[in-house]
């Protein structure tokens, strides 16, 4: 389960990276690209947090 969340974790981040890639002139609305990154960013940190937590308990 941990290394499904840290994977999780690096898709989270990658995906808009690659539309801001294949789509550079899309509309992100007020956000703008800095605020979609700090958005997945928070939900990676997030993931990366669960899969130590899960790796911690295995360990236990």
């Amino acid at each position: 389960m941990a290394n499904t969340l840290f994977a999780a974790a690096a898709v989270q981040l990658i995906v808009p990276l690659v539309a801001w890639m294949i789509w550079p002139d899309l509309s992100w609305g007020n956000a703008g690209m800095a605020g979609v990154l700090v958005l997945n960013a928070f939900f990676a940190v997030l993931f990366l947090v669960s899969g130590m937590l899960f790796r911690q308990s295995q360990e236990a």
